[in-house]
């Protein structure tokens, strides 16, 4: 069975902060923490059978966590600063085994269970056995989602599970050891975790950076990148650039919910290939992947103005539809059964909440012509009025093919009003046109526009607007 740990055998590269990185140099960083929280754990007696909460500042830290809690085989988090008081709040205090901290990072000892770890090469503690430190037979990862609630909770995945998923996008973005992959996403959620380990295992050349739109065309030429994972939000100003340094890109991948067909047809000419998908966190990040070449084919698999997340990634995925009853438009709700998923969520204690075969993803969606699968909504972005639905993913389509690619949110106002939250600088001018739009065209309802300079997002990106 591969496991994160054994990907230090292999011949990949990193670069990060103007540094390039071979895998013994970061195996000797990793087993020399390992060995450190395996002396603190004997000496004062910490249960290895708790959670280890590491807790990383960037992503070389981060990649640094996965690869000791799987030479440690522990249960592990790994979380940024910010996080940390959210895990907490979802998690029984007796719970955590310990904190593990870099001593050089300056961070708040956040109680008696921290623990500041070296993080350096060295082979003072060569000698430590770290084999047998825990009674398990692989790592289980811990990550915060909001799942279809909106609450926070926490989800369980043994190794094998996202190394298997990553395995699979690997085979079927053809990676292979001269590409150069940049990763902008943390890689404590799921996205950043996958670049990281689809790149590990082609054994390619992995380069950590911070999103800089004004900097990306020299990163790109620096680094001789090959593939870029970028959001749909980025994409509109990227392409811009691109055509600009007339820079081309073998791959572009989507790491959004949803791929706009605009945003799709305006990356187009700067790669080879454009390649949208779909998972959760739940699920992995692939249950759907879509292999883009040309225009044409952006428009045969759009609808509503959404790049469709495509074809199930391989035979394993099963995927079903269930038509809503109190809403019979086609729209279906979305079921998966993945080997590649999620245990399932766990409660304060870490223990497994009982869960069906079929998992719910949240979303509503439609199965087109030749067994490709279309994103219709979130189910829980649905308003209600009167009792009625109202159509509010119509309702953003017609946006965004009056306006472009429109970042806007809604939500249920009082006495029947529906809040339309719109991203922009240009306040009154682009609100006129929107509420006469409105008027036009979805006059049976009522609109209250907000314009704001920035919609609020959650910590992975996700557009989080409260509700009445």
């Amino acid at each position: 069975m591969i496991r994160i740990a054994s990907l230090l055998n292999n011949l990949w590269r990193l670069s990060w902060k103007n540094r390039s990185w071979k895998p013994a140099e970061v195996s000797l960083i990793a087993h020399h923490i390992a060995a450190q929280i395996v002396l603190h754990c004997v000496n004062q007696r910490i249960n290895p059978e708790g959670l280890f909460i590491f807790i990383s500042r960037n992503n070389f830290e981060g990649m640094l966590c996965y690869f000791v809690a799987s030479i440690l085989k522990v249960k592990a988090a790994i979380v940024n600063v910010r996080d940390v008081e959210t895990i907490n709040s979802l998690l029984k205090e007796d719970i955590v085994a310990a904190y593990i901290c870099n001593q050089e990072g300056g961070l708040p000892v956040l109680s008696s269970k921290t623990l500041l770890i070296h993080f350096a090469q060295s082979t003072a503690f060569k000698g430590v056995s770290v084999a047998a430190f825990s009674p398990f037979s692989g790592a289980y990862f811990y990550f915060m989602t909001s799942g279809t609630t909106g609450r926070p909770k926490l989800v369980q995945y043994q190794e094998k599970m996202l190394i298997g998923n990553a395995v699979e996008v690997s085979r079927y973005l053809s990676l292979a050891p001269d590409d150069n992959i940049l990763c902008f996403f943390p890689v404590q959620y799921m996205y950043g975790l996958s670049t990281m380990l689809t790149t590990l295992i082609c054994q390619g050349n992995l380069v950590f950076e911070q999103f800089s739109l004004s900097r990306v065309s020299e990163m790109l030429r620096y680094h001789h990148i090959t593939t870029l994972p970028v959001i749909g939000d980025w994409m509109l100003p990227l392409s811009k650039i691109l055509a600009l340094s007339s820079i081309r890109l073998k791959r572009v991948l989507n790491a959004s919910d949803r791929l706009l067909s605009v945003q799709a047809e305006n990356i187009m000419p700067s790669c080879d290939v454009l390649w949208n998908n779909f998972g959760q966190t739940e699920s992995g990040p692939r249950l759907f992947c879509l292999k883009l070449e040309t225009l044409s084919e952006i428009a045969k698999y759009s609808l509503n103005n959404v790049v469709a997340p495509g074809f199930v990634m391989n035979d394993s995925i099963s995927i079903q539809l269930h038509p809503r009853d109190e809403s019979p438009d086609g729209a279906c709700r979305m079921l998966y059964r993945s080997p590649y998923a999620a245990d399932g969520y766990v409660d304060e204690h870490l223990a497994l909440i009982p869960r069906g075969e079929w998992m719910y993803s949240g979303d509503l969606f439609e199965k087109g012509l030749h067994d490709v699968y279309f994103w219709i909504a979130r189910e829980k972005n649905e308003i209600k009025i009167n009792g009625k639905f109202v159509p509010v993913q119509a309702i953003s389509d017609h946006l965004m093919r009056e306006f472009g690619a429109l970042r806007h949110a809604f939500s249920k106002g009082s006495e029947g009003i529906i809040n339309l939250h719109i991203e922009s600088e240009h306040g009154h001018e682009i609100t006129g046109r929107i509420s006469q739009l409105l008027s036009d065209s979805w006059h049976r309802y009522t609109f209250a526009i907000r314009t704001v300079v920035t919609i609020p997002t959650t910590h992975t990106g996700k557009i989080k607007v409260e509700q009445n």
